[in-house]
């Protein structure tokens, strides 16, 4: 939740505000899913759903990671670097 709350480009509290909701939603419209799929083919293979339906988010949740930036340790020997080579451009003038 603290995620959705600090989005960039989003508001303060809207994307905490959204989560929430469609957290609400979701707690009242998957039991009625599941009890008309239940009703639609048979209660167990309604429930064997369930697991199968985690399996498959968890197998998608790197597609939606954002892209990895460059450790910290690398970002400092980049600036190292560079703050070397403004030093010695100035002593050489």
């Amino acid at each position: 939740m603290d995620v959705t709350n600090r989005l960039p480009g989003v508001p303060g509290g809207v994307g905490l505000t959204v989560t929430a909701w469609v957290m609400r939603l979701g707690f009242m419209a998957f039991p009625v899913g599941i009890g008309a799929l239940g009703d639609a083919v048979s209660l167990r293979w309604a429930m064997i759903c369930l697991p199968v339906g985690a399996a498959m988010m968890l197998a998608l949740v790197p597609l939606f990671r954002p892209p990895q930036t460059k450790p910290r340790q690398e970002l400092i020997r980049t600036s190292e670097r560079s703050l070397g080579t403004v030093r010695r451009r100035c002593s050489a003038s």
